[in-house]
């Protein structure tokens, strides 16, 4: 009971900030975006970043700054990291989709199956700190029907509780499982945003290789596979092709 106990808490902490080196460094941040110094505000930010300190408001108002700024690019990128901790957020995803909206490139997207399309909605309903709170909860319940269970002599109140622990146990590995897919799912990807003005996509990952089409910055991309400083990568629709590993930088 020991070591699942401190696999649950294990999971509840895993998203926690590593270092607090640079928290000194927020308020300042803070009251230079609120100043419209977005500049100074990004230097902040970077610094606090380039301090071991992340989470999810450094990302969010990095891009904020960054979007503020007009520099897309970076604050796509940074609002991606963002999502990576916390997709559920309302205010990040539309933040996101105006960011997207103001890129060059239009990308059909592939078709999701409703059910798989559900499923990802479900999953993203809220961050994975958030599911591994519901199971640690439900899993503290579970601790203190057991107790019951061990203390009451009631024989139809042995099987309530008994039922009701039993319920405590599968939510709580459901929530386990749901929070450990989707932190799974979400970095496990490798993908990457483009950051150089235009890049031209080739068929190879050599300079005899023909052009394909072009991207712009700001453009999201999966990387497939890397050979010496070139990356061959894929886009929504699903056409890939190669290009230079600078010109793109990683989620």
């Amino acid at each position: 009971m020991k070591n699942i106990t401190l696999t649950f808490l294990f999971f509840f902490f895993s998203h926690a900030v590593p270092a607090q080196d640079g928290s000194a460094l927020l308020p300042q941040a803070a009251d230079a975006y609120t100043n419209g110094d977005y500049a100074v505000a990004i230097d902040f930010y970077e610094q606090i970043l380039s301090s071991g300190q992340y989470s999810f408001e450094v990302y969010y108002n990095l891009g904020n700054a960054y979007f503020k700024n007009e520099e897309l690019a970076p604050a796509i990128l940074n609002y991606e990291r963002a999502a990576r901790i916390d997709p559920a957020d309302a205010d990040l995803q539309h933040n996101l989709a105006m960011a997207q909206s103001r890129t060059v490139d239009n990308i059909d997207m592939l078709p999701i199956p409703d059910l798989v399309s559900g499923y990802q909605s479900f999953i993203n309903a809220t961050a994975a700190d958030s599911w591994g709170m519901f199971s640690l909860a439900a899993f503290v319940l579970l601790l203190a029907a057991i107790l019951v269970f061990l203390n009451v002599e009631q024989r139809w109140l042995k099987q309530i509780v008994l039922g009701t622990g039993g319920l405590l146990l599968v939510l709580s590995l459901l929530f386990f499982f749901f929070g450990w897919q989707q932190s799974n799912w979400l970095n496990s990807r490798k993908e990457a945003i483009i950051f150089q003005p235009s890049i031209t996509v080739t068929s190879t990952p050599d300079n005899a290789g023909e052009e394909l089409f072009v991207l712009h910055a700001g453009t999201k991309v999966r990387i497939v596979e890397r050979f010496r400083n070139r990356v061959r990568i894929q886009i929504g629709d699903g056409n890939t092709g190669w290009i230079e590993q600078p010109a793109i930088q990683e989620i």
